[in-house]
Order: C-alpha cells, then structure tokens, then sequence
C-alpha cells in the first residue's frame, strides 16, 4: 500500500503552525539532543490516527498545542487529519479533515470520527468482512479489525527496539498483543480475507454443533423419564375415559390431542351449573363485605378528622376566661368570640352525625357466616365430583393439568432448534468444510520466504553480529520473534548483547516490509518509523545528559553506519528493483556527518533539533 507523510503539523496556542516537511523514497533523519521532543512524533501520529489512550506528553508539548495534524498520501490520495488536542487528561472527538490535503492556518472541526475512520478504513482496504478469525480475551470472533493493529508492522519505538523477547510495538497491551496474532497472516499475505470469513462462520457453527450435541445428550438421559411421564399421563387418561388402548409410540400425539379437546358443560349438567353459582355467590358475598369495611374506615377516618378538629377548638373557653382577667381588647375579643361560634357549631354536628340505620359491624359477621356456609356446599359438590373419576369436573380439571405438562415436556425434551436443526448445522459445517481453503502449504511457503528476506540482512549485517555472524534466521511464528540457529542445526541460540538484539529488529522488519511489497499487502503501509536505532551505542544517558559522540568509540561507530546502510540499501532496492514507493522516518541523536562521509545518497535530514531548535 503506498504510504508516505508529507508533514507534521502542530497548530500551537500562540496561533502560530509548525510545519515539519518529510520526503518519500528517503530515510528521513530527525536528529538532536534528548528531550527535544524527537520521540513525541511517533505518538503524534499515533494520536492522528484514532488512539484512545493519551500518550502524549503535557508540559511543553500539549500545553502549547490546541490541534495536531498530519498530511499524507496513501495510494491515490492526499489527506489532512487534524485532531484536538488533550484537555484534562482526555483525548479529543474534534476532527479536522481534508480529502484534498488542504492545510489551513486555522483549523475547525467539521467532521465526526466516525466519518473519518470510514474513508481512511476505506483506504486501507477494511471492510465489514475484515474481520478477527478467531477471539480472545481482549477481542471478539468476528469483531471488525482496526487499521491500527496493521501499524505495528510500520514502528519499532524506543522501547523495543533493542529488547531481546519483544519485536513489536504496544505488546504491554493485551489487545494489541491479541491482535498481532490474529492479523499477521491477513498482513502478510498467508490468508485471505474470504477465507477468514468462512472460518468465522464454520468457528461459529461448530460451536452451534457442540451446543446441540450437549443438549442431544441431556435428552437421551432423560428420555426414561420422559417416557415414564408419559405413560403416566396416558393412564391417568385412560382412567377418566379419555383415552382407549394406545400403543406406546402413540401416547404424546394422543395427549396432545386431549389437551386440545373442548368440552361444553350442558344446562342439564346440575353438578357444574350448581357449583358455579355457588362459586358466584359467594363471590358476590366476599366483595360485599370488602366494600362495607372500606365504609368502616373511612368513616372512622372522617370521625377522628372532625375529632381532632374539635380538640384544637376546647381552649377557647379557657382562653375567653383568662384574658378577661388581664386585658379587653375589642379586635381580639371579637375574634375569640367567632372562634367560640366555630367551637359550639363543629360540637352539634358531631353530635347529630350518626352512622346508617343498620349496624355494619353485625352485617358483616352475618355476610361471613353465609359464606362460610357456602364454602361448605362448594367443598361438597367437589367431593361429589372426586369420587367419580370420569365426571366431567375432574375430565376438564385433568385437560387443564395436561396442557401444562405437555408444554413443559415439549420446552425441556422436544424443542428442537429455533434456528437450524442439527441434520442442518452438520450439513453447512460440510459444505463450508469444502470451501475453505486450506493454506497451510502456501503459509509454510511464506514463512521460508521470510526467513529467506531476513537472511539477506543478517548476511549484510555479518560480522557486526559477533559470534552469531553466519547464523541463520529462524522466524518464530508462535511467539512473533526473530530466533538465530546455528548452520545445520534445528535448535536456536540465545542471543546476547543489546547491539545484536537491534540488529534482529532491523532485519526483522526490513525483511517483513520486502515480503509485504513483494505479496502486494493490501492492509499495511510501505512505510518505517524507527526510533533511535543507534541506542546500544550512543545512549547511555545518565542523568539526563546524552552521551558525547566524540567518545563513542570506531567500532560502535562502524555499526551505526552498518545500520543506516541497510536502511539507505533498502531504498533503493525498493526504488530500484521492485520499483515501489517507501518511507523511512528514523529518529537519532548521531550527527549527519555518519551518512555524508558514507555517501548514503537515501538519507535527507529533516531537522537537527539542537541549540534550542526543538519539535515545540
């Protein structure tokens, strides 16, 4: 995938825009002290493209800068995406987005994230059917796969660059490290995305499969007791006169069709007419007495109301009489008086208020004995019903029953599947069983070739390697990590000393950008950021202060040119021979004069951020 920045952008504060200019077909140099910022870029565009944690340092650079932006070109186009900068510890939803690559000198958001992941999702050949294979703890089966796990083929970051057991980025994080799995063959040409799509689905039949299965074996230790519930039925049918002689595999259908019979209760039928008004009755009788103690309350209520209202009224005349006795004021006593007239008036009405004519206390203990004696017939004419099996009561009693269990028995043992049957499931497991294509040929194939692409650097490399110089490569595809083994041998070698280690991720992931252009990787970018490949040799740091390049001495010296001849080499074959665009972006603290006086014609110096020149 053609793939290459343009520029880094920062829209500062001050209202001024730093604009850092990069070239393709180059290794582009950034090169200074510590602290200057060299490293944030990688965060930078990280940040640009979607991330949802914040990395970003605060003091210094996010504090001066109110947006961030890259402009680059991918395949056929030229974007610019812009994103607000971290406010109180959260990443920003305001985007700014070009489909021409216009830069503005002030920027505004104008489209949602959604929309901009569409378009460069769109680019980056990611669709619905981009999918994870198979899922994990951090990632679902099926879920769609983000262009941002296709990245880790592009960085190698200051934190792992020279590490000897990780030779990716962002693998601290669980997803991420999910996600390297599940992608690299997609990545690398191993797989395809069609193929994915049927294992997900034949993943997910099979798993529909083992779920039938376990529930085909429940059924089958249950059948006994299915059977003998059955039976049970079917001779309590037979006892009622419902159901004649029935062979055995006829006994559900038979029930289920009692369960659905209809039987009409005649007027001649004395039982049932006779214990349904006795039902009614006494029905009728229970809410009666409901609504006469309903009138018990809430006349007690309105009683004890206009009591306490007369309560609140007994001091008058006490009041009347002691103030008589200090002082006469004509307002107040006239308002005592009209609160004497309230007073009096409230006492006669109580005294004339008296419940109905009938005592309802006395009423609701007779409506309690009738339907006591009600209850009593009702109890009789059930009985009566009980000692004949086959009287209609118990009949439709029985019928009611069955339904019920019928449909418990149908839910627990007899429910096949909503969806498919298992006869059906078997046969789509076949049919996408003989679709799939197995790759494992072509994948082992792709994995020799990787093997083959690394050796040629590792061979480039040579005697910078030490003792491990003429060892072979042994990709571990399991673990994602390059392995050494001696010639003619199967066991692999430990590797020692940081200087190696950075060695292996230089050939690691020169090797595996050669196999991604070579297969035509619709996913990931032709393009390498690297950060500080130099580090075994020029950075120890201590306390803050960068090593002297003075006392780094000529064999340390020899292999950071070494590493930045494989990376101007790579240039060129790319430019050259398999005639495709590439960018290398490399972030160092080594001066230019390491690629001048080896007349690496590939590298462009971007900036030197030193004497106070910084990225802010």
């Amino acid at each position: 995938m053609r793939f290459y920045i343009e520029n880094l952008l920062l829209w500062r504060t001050n209202g001024k825009l730093r604009k850092i200019k990069f070239l393709p077909n180059k290794v582009n140099v950034i090169t200074g002290e510590s602290g200057t910022g060299k490293s944030e870029i990688i965060d930078i565009i990280d940040y640009c493209f979607f991330a949802s944690d914040k990395r970003l340092t605060e003091e210094i650079i996010n504090e001066n800068v109110s947006w961030y932006g890259i402009k680059f070109h991918i395949n056929e186009q030229v974007y610019t995406i812009a994103r607000g900068s971290i406010v109180e510890g959260k990443v920003s939803n305001d985007y700014y987005f070009s489909p021409s690559g216009e830069v503005p000198s002030i920027v505004r958001k104008n489209m949602p994230e959604n929309q901009v992941k569409q378009i460069i999702d769109k680019e980056f050949n990611i669709s619905d059917k981009t999918i994870i294979p198979y899922g994990g703890k951090k990632i679902k089966l099926g879920s769609k796969i983000s262009l941002r796990y296709f990245f880790m083929f592009n960085t190698q970051s200051g934190d792992v660059i020279d590490k000897s057991d990780t030779f990716f980025d962002k693998q601290s994080d669980a997803k991420y490290r999910e996600a390297l799995d599940r992608i690299f063959d997609l990545a690398i040409g191993i797989e395809t995305e069609e193929n994915i799509v049927k294992k997900e689905r034949l993943i997910k039949l099979e798993q529909k499969k083992a779920r039938q299965d376990k529930r085909n074996e429940l059924l089958k230790k249950e059948a006994d007791r299915f059977r003998e519930e059955l039976v049970k039925l079917g001779q309590r049918a037979s006892s009622l006169g419902l159901l004649g002689p029935t062979e055995s595999e006829d006994i559900y259908d038979s029930l289920r069709m009692i369960s659905t019979k209809n039987i009409e209760i005649s007027e001649e039928d004395f039982t049932m007419n006779k214990l349904n008004k006795l039902t009614n009755k006494k029905n009728e009788k229970l809410r009666l007495i409901r609504k006469l103690n309903r009138y018990n309350r809430d006349y007690k209520q309105l009683m004890d109301s206009e009591k306490r209202s007369e309560d609140s009224l007994k001091m008058v005349d006490t009041f009347q009489e002691q103030y008589a006795k200090v002082l006469e004021i004509p307002d107040i006593s006239f308002l005592i008086s009209i609160l004497k007239d309230e007073y009096n008036f409230i006492r006669e009405e109580m005294k004339n208020k008296h419940p109905f004519h009938f005592d309802v206390n006395k009423r609701i203990k007779l409506l309690k004995d009738d339907v006591r004696g009600l209850e009593k017939e009702i109890d009789h004419f059930t009985n009566i019903g009980k000692e004949e099996d086959n009287s209609l009561y118990y009949q439709l009693l029985f019928i009611g029953e069955l339904r019920v269990k019928l449909d418990i028995i149908e839910n627990e043992y007899k429910n096949e599947d909503k969806e498919e049957s298992t006869e059906r499931v078997e046969s789509l497991i076949k049919e996408l069983s003989d679709t799939l294509i197995d790759y494992s040929t072509e994948k082992q194939n792709t994995l020799d070739l990787l093997d083959e692409l690394i050796q040629f650097y590792l061979d480039e490399i040579g005697s910078d390697l030490g003792n491990y110089n003429g060892y072979k490569s042994a990709f571990n595809y399991s673990k994602k990590v390059l392995e050494l083994r001696k010639p003619k041998s199967t066991m692999t070698s430990k590797v020692g000393s940081s200087s190696n280690h950075m060695f292996l991720h230089l050939a690691l992931f020169l090797g595996l950008q050669e196999l991604l252009i070579r297969n035509e990787s619709k996913y990931v970018p032709f393009w390498l950021i690297l950060d500080q490949p130099s580090r075994p040799y020029f950075a120890d740091e201590r306390d803050g202060e960068q090593k002297d390049w003075k006392k780094v001495n000529n064999s340390d010296r020899a292999k950071i040119t070494k590493a930045m001849k494989l990376l101007n080499d790579f240039i060129n074959m790319t430019k050259n021979d398999l005639e495709k665009d590439f960018q290398i972006i490399v972030f160092e603290h080594i001066p230019k004069s390491i690629w001048e006086e080896a007349k690496l014609v590939n590298f462009h110096l971007v900036e030197e951020f030193r004497n106070g020149n910084a990225l802010m």
